[in-house]
């Protein structure tokens, strides 16, 4: 029997819970990474007199750190490890923090936020396929949705103590205990992070097997032999060019495309909201405050609403889940700009739209690294990350010259409804791709392996992944 299958098909143990947890901690660091410099925005913007212009720009600085990292150090992942990435990534983001936290100029504040969203975005790419391997069959829907709420969690609980901060001391001591929070996630992490086992199978030499060996007695699993390994996966060499024509095979390339568009249009409508969210509210109603409050509360829906994509996806298609969030996003982000001049019903609407919003991100950690087979997964999944935070980043910037050049807020977030409506499109178009393709079994939701077709043409089963029908 395949080992991956048979991991998948076993209890859950503490040592695969304990995995899940970290991941989720670690995802508490993206959460907080995304809100500190829009919460710090209107002070920075005080002392330094910034711009809108350039004020958009300092928001999308994180972003393009962001893509950088899922571009470049994610698919590291597929030759030396998903922890050895995520512990560099880590350096990067806390080395960022503290850059941030004495800079002396505008200028150097935003290389510093270009750096830490280097470590996030190589980071968070990684820590999202560790949960969906370290997941068995049963959870696996649920695990991702809990996992993805770290992300809120992050922005809602981390954005209260920052707004806290702010109101008592400054902008600097929000940076300070971000320098706090990602050290000591590199500390827990190099402690207590484990290796991916599929990237240890994939590999497969002997050092790899040793390292695989004293992780399966902790999932259940007896010690295993390089015989009982699968035997392509020891001589299989895979460089950055097959990566490449992998993802953009014949049978790939749509569904990578639809994938792309899908979840670039989600990033760019999430990160204009939470970047640009709490200057807006605090302009519109004169009070800072009441902007950190509209932020805090628009990420704390997204943690509801992670859980309940989470939930739900265990009985229903998540793909086409997917798809129905995003509709419903998109009404969200339409009344909320509607009622914006409202500001206690602007704030309860923001609920419900981080409650999509983050719903459709939760949804996308679950389908996405399943599209890909093992030996390109990091490639893959990393590079849809970098796609979606290429869009994020021109989202608060162009939504800076918007503002500038007089367009009301009102009309911007109805604006970027439209967005999440192409995305919806997209999501639903790649379950019928899949399943024109065969690589989705039966119209409703199963849990088992997928069948995926290599560049080559070679159909190989992929055991690892709860099917994902559209």
């Amino acid at each position: 029997m395949d080992l991956k299958k048979k991991i998948k098909d076993s209890r859950m143990t503490g040592f695969q819970i304990r995995a899940i947890a970290i991941c989720f901690i670690l995802n508490l660091v993206d959460g907080y990474d995304v809100v500190i410099m829009p919460l710090s925005a209107p002070q920075v913007a005080e002392q330094w007199a910034v711009g809108d212009v350039l004020l958009g720009y300092l928001l999308s600085a994180s972003l393009i750190g962001m893509a950088i990292g899922a571009f470049g150090l994610t698919p590291l992942a597929d030759f030396i490890g998903r922890r050895n990435v995520t512990l560099t990534a880590l350096v990067l983001a806390t080395v960022g923090m503290v850059v941030g936290l004495f800079a002396p100029n505008v200028e150097v504040l935003l290389i510093s936020r270009i750096i830490a969203g280097i470590g996030i975005g190589g980071m968070v790419a990684n820590i999202t396929v560790i949960v969906a391997e370290y997941s068995n069959r049963k959870y696996a829907a649920l695990a991702t949705g809990i996992y993805a709420a770290g992300y809120p969690v992050g922005a809602s609980v981390g954005g209260a103590i920052a707004g806290a901060l702010l109101a008592q001391w400054g902008w600097r001591e929000t940076f300070l205990l971000g320098v706090v929070l990602t050290a000591l996630c590199l500390i827990g992490a190099a402690l207590l992070m484990p290796e991916s086992y599929e990237y240890l199978i994939h590999k497969g030499d002997q050092k790899s097997l040793e390292k695989l060996n004293k992780i399966l007695p902790k999932i259940n699993q007896a010690p295993v032999t390089v015989a009982d390994l699968p035997s392509q996966r020891a001589a299989e060499k895979v460089t950055v060019g097959e990566l490449f024509r992998e993802v953009f095979s014949k049978t790939m390339w749509l569904q990578t495309v639809l994938a792309w568009v899908g979840y670039s249009l989600l990033t760019a409508s999430f990160y204009f909201a939470n970047s640009w969210t709490t200057k807006i509210i605090a302009t519109t109603a004169s009070d800072p405050n009441t902007g950190v409050t509209a932020s805090v509360l628009y990420n704390a829906g997204g943690i509801v609403g992670s859980a309940i994509f989470g939930i739900i996806a265990i009985k229903v298609a998540p793909r086409r889940l997917l798809a129905i969030t995003m509709v419903v996003a998109a009404a969200t982000y339409f009344f909320f700009g509607a009622t914006i001049d409202t500001i206690g019903l602007a704030m309860v609407i923001g609920v419900f739209a981080g409650m999509a919003v983050v719903a459709g991100v939760s949804g996308v950690y679950l389908i996405g690294p399943a599209i890909y087979p093992t030996k390109v997964r990091g490639a893959g999944f990393g590079w849809l990350m970098g796609v979606g935070r290429l869009a994020s980043i021109a989202a608060p910037i162009l939504v800076g010259y918007l503002l500038a050049g007089g367009m009301e807020a009102t009309q911007v977030y109805q604006l970027f409804a439209i967005p999440l409506l192409i995305s919806a499109a997209a999501f639903w178009l790649l379950g019928v791709v899949r399943k024109r393709n065969g690589q989705l079994s039966e119209p409703t939701h199963q849990t088992e392996a997928l069948p995926v077709v290599s560049a080559s043409g070679v159909r190989e089963q992929q055991a690892t992944w709860t099917t994902v029908q559209n």
